[in-house]
């Protein structure tokens, strides 16, 4: 799945790290974690085979225009474990 999208507000990482942006209030940080793991549960529990995404890190969760996360640059445990990881792709799973 490769999509490509319009991010932004750029990355968590970048929010949570630079001096310079406004720091997220605790409602929008608590929307980005319910989305992040609502994303993860789909990939686990909906997905056939399974997928379990094995780099999560506040790098590769995007931000689009109301701070909605979007998981992206990811490596991909499937069903077996082989790690898939697609070059150059960014998954929007939210």
């Amino acid at each position: 799945l490769l999509i490509f999208d319009n991010i932004e507000n750029g990355s968590l990482k970048e929010h949570l790290n630079d001096p310079l942006k406004t720091p997220l209030n605790w409602r929008t940080r608590l929307q980005i974690a319910n989305g992040v793991v609502a994303a993860l549960e789909y990939l686990f529990l909906f997905s056939e085979p399974p997928i379990s995404h094995v780099s999560i890190s506040s790098s590769n969760i995007m931000l689009d225009e109301n701070f909605t996360p979007k998981l992206s640059d990811f490596g991909l445990l499937t069903g077996g474990s082989s790690v898939l990881t697609p070059p150059y792709s960014q998954g929007n799973f939210s």
